[in-house]
């Protein structure tokens, strides 16, 4: 595997997902998807981040076409969250996961596709290693390991609906002891250098990120 070559295919049915459990601010406007650090958010939303899109190094036209994108998908998202699951509304759902790969795949340069790769990794963390076949794989992740580190997601996840402790640092330390010195490379190979998420807030109000 090129650790940076299928960026948006780590999270190819993350879209759809990500739009329809994360809270509606106002109108039509896609919710920042803050609420979801930690665990898998497909990488277009990602780019409704400043942060992302500065580490990028998007353009203006970039960014204006991405945020249409995000928009038309959220309404589209929305609109298939009201009907049955029905074959025409998974054929809807794999419209809107297909729409997100192609604009991806036309709109970023190789290295923004890369990074963006990277950077989805990141924003999920530890639980990359087992959520995603192509990240298992690739470090050739063992039966124990692999359930030690469900193990320690599932605490992750108790400690963080109970907002006792720094659930993240534990599932950290955890996955960095399951792993290797080998598989420890490999992933930091796969992640990149470190980006550090300013997440935002928007006012009840206004819409708008506060810091």
């Amino acid at each position: 595997m090129r650790h940076g070559s299928t960026p948006a295919r780590l999270a190819a049915c993350g879209l759809l997902l990500t739009l329809l459990t994360s809270p509606v601010i106002a109108g039509d406007e896609p919710p920042l998807p803050d609420s979801r650090l930690g665990h898998q958010t497909a990488p277009l939303l990602l780019l409704s981040r400043p942060d992302v899109r500065a580490d990028l190094g998007l353009s203006s036209e970039q960014t204006a076409s991405a945020q249409q994108a995000i928009r038309e998908m959220y309404v589209q998202a929305a609109a298939l969250k009201k009907r049955p699951n029905t074959e025409e509304t998974i054929r809807g759902r794999r419209a809107i996961d297909e729409a997100m790969l192609q604009w991806i795949d036309s709109r970023l340069t190789p290295e923004q596709k890369t990074r963006l790769g990277q950077i989805d990794l990141q924003w999920e963390g530890p639980s990359a290693l087992v959520s995603r076949t192509i990240v298992s794989e690739t470090l050739r992740l063992s039966t124990d390991q692999t359930a030690t580190l469900k193990a320690a997601i599932k605490r992750r996840d108790l400690a963080r609906a109970s907002g006792h402790g720094d659930f993240e640092r534990a599932l950290f330390d955890a996955s960095h002891a399951c792993l290797n010195e080998s598989q420890r490379e490999t992933w930091r190979s796969m992640l990149g250098k470190p980006f550090v998420p300013q997440v935002a807030s928007r006012e009840p109000d206004g819409g708008k990120p506060r810091r």
